[in-house]
Protein backbone atom coordinates (compact mmCIF):
# COMPACT_ATOMS: atom_id res chain seq x y z
CA UNK A 1 0.00 0.00 0.00
CA UNK A 2 1.47 3.78 -0.65
CA UNK A 3 0.31 5.05 1.96
CA UNK A 4 2.69 2.64 4.17
CA UNK A 5 5.49 4.29 2.49
CA UNK A 6 5.26 7.27 5.10
CA UNK A 7 5.88 4.91 7.86
CA UNK A 8 9.19 3.69 6.71
CA UNK A 9 12.94 4.79 5.88
CA UNK A 10 14.16 2.82 3.40
CA UNK A 11 17.99 2.15 3.17
CA UNK A 12 19.45 0.28 0.30
CA UNK A 13 23.11 -2.18 1.33
CA UNK A 14 24.53 -3.12 -1.05
CA UNK A 15 25.68 -6.48 -0.77
CA UNK A 16 29.03 -8.68 -2.64
CA UNK A 17 29.06 -11.30 -5.38
CA UNK A 18 32.28 -13.50 -5.16
CA UNK A 19 33.63 -16.18 -7.52
CA UNK A 20 35.62 -18.39 -6.35
CA UNK A 21 37.72 -20.65 -8.13
CA UNK A 22 37.73 -23.90 -7.95
CA UNK A 23 40.04 -25.15 -4.90
CA UNK A 24 40.10 -29.39 -5.64
CA UNK A 25 42.92 -30.61 -6.87
CA UNK A 26 42.51 -31.40 -10.53
CA UNK A 27 45.36 -33.90 -12.18
CA UNK A 28 45.73 -34.47 -15.65
CA UNK A 29 48.32 -37.17 -16.57
CA UNK A 30 49.41 -38.08 -20.03
CA UNK A 31 49.23 -41.56 -20.82
CA UNK A 32 51.44 -44.47 -20.76
CA UNK A 33 51.82 -47.31 -23.00
CA UNK A 34 54.34 -50.51 -23.76
CA UNK A 35 54.89 -52.59 -26.55
CA UNK A 36 57.41 -55.25 -27.96
CA UNK A 37 59.67 -53.77 -30.52
CA UNK A 38 58.66 -53.88 -33.94
CA UNK A 39 60.42 -50.91 -35.79
CA UNK A 40 57.90 -48.68 -35.31
CA UNK A 41 57.50 -45.72 -33.42
CA UNK A 42 55.20 -45.99 -30.14
CA UNK A 43 53.51 -42.63 -29.14
CA UNK A 44 50.01 -41.88 -27.38
CA UNK A 45 48.55 -38.01 -27.17
CA UNK A 46 46.12 -39.09 -24.84
CA UNK A 47 45.55 -38.21 -21.14
CA UNK A 48 43.05 -38.78 -18.24
CA UNK A 49 41.94 -36.54 -15.94
CA UNK A 50 41.62 -37.10 -12.22
CA UNK A 51 39.64 -34.63 -10.52
CA UNK A 52 36.02 -32.91 -11.13
CA UNK A 53 35.94 -29.94 -13.73
CA UNK A 54 32.65 -27.84 -13.94
CA UNK A 55 29.73 -28.83 -15.94
CA UNK A 56 30.67 -28.17 -19.53
CA UNK A 57 34.83 -27.67 -18.71
CA UNK A 58 37.29 -30.35 -20.44
CA UNK A 59 40.94 -30.24 -20.48
CA UNK A 60 42.94 -29.90 -24.03
CA UNK A 61 45.99 -30.98 -23.91
CA UNK A 62 49.15 -31.17 -26.38
CA UNK A 63 51.36 -34.46 -25.51
CA UNK A 64 54.67 -34.91 -26.82
CA UNK A 65 56.56 -38.31 -26.34
CA UNK A 66 57.84 -40.73 -29.31
CA UNK A 67 60.22 -44.13 -28.99
CA UNK A 68 61.45 -46.51 -31.79
CA UNK A 69 63.83 -48.58 -29.94
CA UNK A 70 64.20 -50.95 -26.84
CA UNK A 71 63.95 -48.71 -23.88
CA UNK A 72 61.70 -45.82 -21.93
CA UNK A 73 61.47 -42.02 -22.50
CA UNK A 74 58.77 -39.33 -20.94
CA UNK A 75 55.16 -38.45 -22.28
CA UNK A 76 54.89 -35.00 -21.70
CA UNK A 77 52.10 -32.91 -21.32
CA UNK A 78 53.88 -29.49 -22.77
CA UNK A 79 50.46 -27.36 -23.08
CA UNK A 80 47.02 -27.82 -20.93
CA UNK A 81 44.43 -25.56 -20.71
CA UNK A 82 40.47 -26.00 -19.90
CA UNK A 83 38.24 -24.78 -21.89
CA UNK A 84 34.43 -24.13 -21.30
CA UNK A 85 31.48 -25.59 -23.77
CA UNK A 86 32.21 -22.13 -25.88
CA UNK A 87 35.50 -22.76 -26.24
CA UNK A 88 36.93 -19.84 -23.92
CA UNK A 89 39.58 -20.40 -21.71
CA UNK A 90 38.69 -21.34 -18.59
CA UNK A 91 42.15 -22.28 -16.87
CA UNK A 92 42.14 -19.68 -14.16
CA UNK A 93 39.48 -21.10 -12.38
CA UNK A 94 41.36 -24.09 -11.76
CA UNK A 95 44.05 -22.69 -9.38
CA UNK A 96 45.05 -26.46 -8.53
CA UNK A 97 45.46 -27.68 -12.30
CA UNK A 98 48.48 -30.03 -12.42
CA UNK A 99 50.38 -31.81 -14.69
CA UNK A 100 51.78 -35.44 -14.73
CA UNK A 101 53.99 -37.47 -17.36
CA UNK A 102 53.69 -40.77 -18.55
CA UNK A 103 55.79 -43.37 -19.83
CA UNK A 104 56.51 -44.61 -23.50
CA UNK A 105 58.19 -48.31 -22.97
CA UNK A 106 59.27 -50.63 -25.83
CA UNK A 107 60.13 -53.86 -24.78
CA UNK A 108 62.79 -56.19 -26.72
CA UNK A 109 61.58 -58.86 -29.40
CA UNK A 110 62.20 -62.28 -28.89
CA UNK A 111 64.60 -63.70 -31.80
CA UNK A 112 65.02 -67.33 -31.66
CA UNK A 113 67.99 -68.90 -33.90
CA UNK A 114 67.23 -72.54 -34.26
CA UNK A 115 70.73 -74.69 -35.79
CA UNK A 116 69.70 -77.33 -38.12
CA UNK A 117 69.59 -80.87 -37.68
CA UNK A 118 70.64 -83.62 -39.91
CA UNK A 119 71.66 -87.08 -40.31
CA UNK A 120 73.58 -89.75 -42.83
CA UNK A 121 75.19 -92.78 -42.17
CA UNK A 122 78.51 -93.46 -41.16
CA UNK A 123 81.24 -92.92 -43.70
CA UNK A 124 84.27 -91.91 -41.92
CA UNK A 125 83.92 -87.95 -42.25
CA UNK A 126 82.19 -85.66 -40.36
CA UNK A 127 78.31 -84.72 -40.83
CA UNK A 128 78.20 -80.95 -39.82
CA UNK A 129 75.78 -78.29 -40.94
CA UNK A 130 75.94 -74.75 -40.15
CA UNK A 131 72.41 -73.74 -41.45
CA UNK A 132 70.10 -72.22 -39.20
CA UNK A 133 66.40 -71.18 -39.29
CA UNK A 134 65.20 -67.86 -37.15
CA UNK A 135 61.78 -66.60 -35.93
CA UNK A 136 60.98 -63.40 -34.79
CA UNK A 137 63.13 -61.01 -36.86
CA UNK A 138 61.69 -57.44 -37.50
CA UNK A 139 61.27 -56.64 -41.25
CA UNK A 140 64.82 -53.94 -41.82
CA UNK A 141 66.85 -55.82 -39.83
CA UNK A 142 69.06 -58.12 -40.75
CA UNK A 143 71.72 -60.89 -39.30
CA UNK A 144 75.24 -60.47 -40.14
CA UNK A 145 76.34 -63.47 -39.16
CA UNK A 146 75.09 -66.84 -36.69
CA UNK A 147 77.69 -68.99 -35.29
CA UNK A 148 77.30 -72.81 -35.51
CA UNK A 149 79.36 -75.36 -33.83
CA UNK A 150 79.08 -79.52 -34.09
CA UNK A 151 80.63 -82.16 -35.81
CA UNK A 152 79.52 -85.65 -35.32
CA UNK A 153 82.05 -88.40 -36.88
CA UNK A 154 80.92 -91.87 -35.64
CA UNK A 155 77.51 -93.69 -35.24
CA UNK A 156 75.98 -91.78 -32.82
CA UNK A 157 74.21 -88.09 -31.98
CA UNK A 158 75.49 -84.60 -31.12
CA UNK A 159 74.33 -80.75 -30.77
CA UNK A 160 74.72 -78.90 -33.27
CA UNK A 161 74.80 -75.33 -30.82
CA UNK A 162 74.45 -72.02 -32.20
CA UNK A 163 77.56 -70.57 -30.31
CA UNK A 164 76.84 -67.12 -31.39
CA UNK A 165 75.13 -64.21 -34.03
CA UNK A 166 76.03 -60.72 -34.97
CA UNK A 167 73.11 -57.89 -36.33
CA UNK A 168 74.29 -56.21 -39.34
CA UNK A 169 73.43 -52.82 -37.54
CA UNK A 170 74.76 -53.37 -33.70
CA UNK A 171 72.46 -51.41 -32.54
CA UNK A 172 69.71 -53.65 -33.45
CA UNK A 173 71.13 -56.03 -30.51
CA UNK A 174 69.34 -54.13 -27.65
CA UNK A 175 65.89 -54.29 -29.46
CA UNK A 176 66.43 -58.52 -29.13
CA UNK A 177 66.40 -61.17 -26.28
CA UNK A 178 67.90 -63.28 -28.58
CA UNK A 179 67.46 -67.29 -27.61
CA UNK A 180 69.54 -70.29 -29.43
CA UNK A 181 68.11 -73.41 -29.85
CA UNK A 182 70.32 -76.46 -31.03
CA UNK A 183 69.88 -79.05 -33.40
CA UNK A 184 70.61 -82.58 -33.16
CA UNK A 185 73.53 -84.29 -35.79
CA UNK A 186 73.09 -87.90 -36.08
CA UNK A 187 75.28 -90.65 -37.87
CA UNK A 188 73.70 -93.79 -38.35
CA UNK A 189 75.23 -97.36 -38.41
CA UNK A 190 75.29 -98.61 -42.15
CA UNK A 191 73.29 -102.16 -40.35
CA UNK A 192 70.12 -99.60 -39.92
CA UNK A 193 67.58 -100.20 -41.78
CA UNK A 194 66.76 -98.02 -44.92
Amino acid sequence: DSADEANYTVKFVNGTLTVKALTDEIVVTANSKTKTYDGKSLSDNGVTVDGQLAEGDHVVATVVGEITDKGTTPNTITELKVLDKNGNDVTAKYPNLTKKDGVLEITPATLTITANSDSKYYDGTALTNNGYTQTGLVAGDEIASVTIEGSQTDVGSSDNKVTGMTFKDSADEANYDVKFVDGTLTVKALTDEI
